[in-house]
């Protein structure tokens, strides 16, 4: 009878026991292993009190109140976790929040959750699986950094932007399917996924960044006309990555071709013309750079963006037309088009980037058109057959070095609107004789009119006090002729002094 007793109260005890346990390990979750603050009407967790906690189910609920966020580094570093429960309470994952948490294997995000901030499960070493959730439209910068185990990622329909560095150096991943539903890709976003082999492209892209597949030395294309592409299983064409032939004399390019990426035909020096086909919408920086042959492009109305460099040192082009739906001549577009004598801007173009012109030294003319803002430094710098140019008054901005080296530019009117004359913009314009310069102007940079030897008047739409009133770099009249400034009111010499 005593041993049944015996037996009895050990049951009772072991039942106790489990049930404290229990209670402790529910109290422990959200009292002494998680910390809160006040988040809107509920609360965030905002940091982990005890780091070598293996295991972590957030709780819905707080003090009574729901559990919307997790805040900023929350969780980061703790490298003992392998694995925590997110709530479908939670709407947001702030900044770094499970960044280093290196014994993390998998992670669910609920459908609750529509903001995900940069680098939230960085350096996630042992991170193998990813489910994102269906509230998630935009994946952001570098998200996934650094989760070099990750093999298995799942992303939801209605994703519209893989941001950048999103996935970079997750060198385990094999391959990833892409929801129709995505737009953009940003820079860097695959590099150094050194064992990705496929990544599918729907025909609804529309940007692919700077060097998102760098480093991506085990990628498998889709081969048509000596070129490789990414599409997909419907339509494999989508973007074209790269010539394969760079001697080739011809390319054609897919007709359903949307994009022609970064670099696609760089050096390529046998073609001498190309077809861009109409559908195609974005042409990448590079693209056609160093294609020293090359001297015709018929590029379709449908494309709206051309990368910086993308015709640069192509030294044959003669004539070029920009399309209609462009908005900016990029950086350095056409530097060193040597033989570059015709181009058509259209009225869509409101920026003319930094060099874009540099070194065109056959370029005579050139239409500005009245959409046109801002022109950027050294935009037509050695231009050297560029005798005119009519500014637009809608011109607020001319950067440094514009006109440089100009040789030919025998005079111009700047723009009233502009504020001040950037440094050497006509530095060495040996056949400048006349500059119309507006009221506005309230500085003159270094060396704006160094070399100019012919230049003979200055006409300001201003009055001789306006003129003295500006402030001018001490050298930049360096090296000038004598010429006088017409004012409004009177004649000054080079240094503000009164001509009777």
């Amino acid at each position: 009878m005593k041993k049944k007793f015996l037996v009895l109260l050990i049951a009772i005890a072991a039942i106790t026991c489990t049930a404290v346990a229990a209670l402790c390990l529910t109290a422990c979750s959200e009292k002494d292993v998680l910390e809160f603050e006040r988040h809107g009407d509920g609360y965030m967790v905002s940091n982990v009190v005890d780091v070598n906690t293996p295991e972590i189910i957030i709780p819905s609920t707080y003090k009574g109140k729901p559990v919307t966020a997790i805040s900023a580094l929350a969780f980061s570093r703790c490298e003992a976790l392998t694995t925590v429960t997110i709530p479908d309470s939670i709407t947001l994952i702030g900044y770094g929040a499970f960044k280093g948490c290196t014994a993390l294997t998998s992670i669910t995000i609920p459908d609750s959750v529509t903001d995900i901030y940069n680098e939230a499960f960085e350096d996630c070493s042992m991170l193998k699986s990813v489910t994102v959730g269906n509230g998630i439209t935009r994946i952001n910068g570098y998200t996934f950094n650094h989760c070099y185990s990750l093999t298995d990622v799942t992303l939801p329909d209605g994703l519209t932007t893989i941001g950048v560095g999103a996935f970079c150096r997750c060198s385990s991943l094999t391959s990833i399917t892409v929801p129709d539903s995505v737009t953009s890709i940003d820079d860097y976003a695959f590099y150094q996924c050194f064992k990705l082999t496929n990544l599918n492209i729907s025909e609804n892209i529309s940007y692919l960044g700077d060097d998102i597949f760098l480093g991506c030395n085990s990628m498998k294309y889709n081969e048509y006309e000596n070129a490789s592409y990414l599409g997909n299983d419907a339509t494999p064409c989508i973007v074209l990555i790269k010539a394969n032939d760079r001697s080739k004399e011809t390319y054609i390019i897919n007709e359903k071709t949307k994009i022609i990426f970064d670099n696609a035909f760089r050096g390529c020096s046998g073609i001498t013309s190309i077809n861009i086909p109409d559908g195609v919408t974005y042409i990448g920086k590079y693209a056609f750079n160093n294609c020293s042959r090359l001297t015709s492009v018929n590029v379709q109305d449908s494309v709206t963006y051309i990368g910086k460099y993308a015709f640069n040192l192509c030294s044959s082009l003669t004539s070029i037309t920009i399309p209609d739906g462009v908005t900016s001549i990029s950086d350095s577009m056409f530097v060193y088009c040597r033989n570059l004598a015709s181009i058509t801007i259209p009225d869509s173009v409101t920026s003319i980037g930094d060099n874009a012109f540099g070194y065109c030294r056959n370029l005579g003319s050139i239409t500005i058109p009245d959409s046109i803002t801002s022109i950027g430094d050294n935009a037509f710098e050695y231009c050297e057959s560029l005798t005119s140019i009519i500014l637009p008054d809608g011109i607020t901005f001319i950067g440094d070095s514009v006109f440089n080296e100009c040789e030919s530019l025998e005079s111009i009117i700047l723009p009233d609107g502009i504020t001040f004359i950037g440094d050497t913009m006509f530095s060495y314009c040996s056949s400048l004789t006349t500059v119309t310069i507006p009221d506005s102007v309230a500085y003159i940079g270094d060396s704006v009119f160094s070399y100019c030897k012919n230049l003979t008047s200055i006409k300001f739409n201003g009055t001789t006090a306006q003129w003295n009133a500006i402030d001018k770099d001490r050298d930049w009249d360096d090296y000038s002729s004598n010429f006088t400034v017409q004012c409004t009111n009177g004649k000054l010499d080079k240094d503000g002094n009164v001509i009777e």
